[in-house]
């Protein structure tokens, strides 16, 4: 279910927009419908276990034709 949430922010789709577009203008008509999501988002990437004793919890990227390295 968690990453079923987090590909769902990557994915070219209204989401992605809305809810960065929602945050950066403090848009408080959308928490109704993106407020959950956007809890549930924040808390998987807050409580995520580290990967390969790096400091960084996830990478998270969003963009077409990505390759993996």
């Amino acid at each position: 279910m968690k990453l079923m949430l987090l590909r769902l922010y990557t994915l070219e789709t209204f989401l992605y927009g809305t809810l960065n577009r929602a945050c950066r203008f403090n848009d408080l008509a959308k928490v109704d419908t993106l407020g959950p999501y956007a809890l549930v988002l924040s808390k998987i990437l807050r409580n995520g276990r580290p990967r390969d004793d790096q400091n960084c919890i996830f990478d998270v990227y969003r963009g077409c034709d990505m390759t993996e390295a």
